[in-house]
């Protein structure tokens, strides 16, 4: 149960890596851009934590996936790793993001299958990156992500 209630908290974590390049559908006048992507998960890592709490301070939830555009095509993988921080089940999440152009990096704390996250940086083409990445799980290893850029 420990692990299944872990990885439900940190499904939407998996999410956070949607990050895309190909579907703008709006500027915000700021340079930046809003685009939204699919995220499917094709890994999974439960490394549980050496504590009695419930749920467990420490454990570490470590993940991989596809981006996908719409028509389901693979754009991209993230990886990284998500740490529970707090005895509601809440996450801290790092993710790596590889795009063609470059990548983006994401972070930040999560809780439940609705989460927004901040974009912390990029390289290539995203290096100027900034802006939050909305990611709302549509199964447990699928998520549509809402990626708002400011920046390049």
């Amino acid at each position: 149960m420990r692990k299944r209630t872990f990885l439900a908290t940190a499904a939407a974590a998996v999410a956070v890596g949607g990050i895309g390049a190909y579907s703008a559908v709006a500027g915000d006048g700021s340079g930046g851009r809003t685009f939204t992507v699919h995220e499917r998960g094709t890994g999974i890592a439960f490394v549980p934590a050496a504590t009695s709490t419930s749920p467990p301070l420490g454990d570490v939830f470590v993940l991989s996936a596809d981006i996908l555009d719409d028509s389901g095509g693979v754009i991209g993988r993230d990886g990284g790793s998500c740490t529970t921080v707090s005895q509601d089940g809440t996450v801290n999440c790092t993710i790596s993001v590889r795009l063609p152009g470059g990548e983006l990096t994401v972070q930040g704390l999560g809780n439940g299958p609705d989460n927004v996250f901040a974009i912390t940086g990029g390289t290539g083409i995203y290096r100027n990156a900034r802006g939050e990445a909305h990611a709302v799980d549509t199964s447990p290893l699928t998520s549509n992500v809402t990626i708002s850029l400011i920046g390049g």
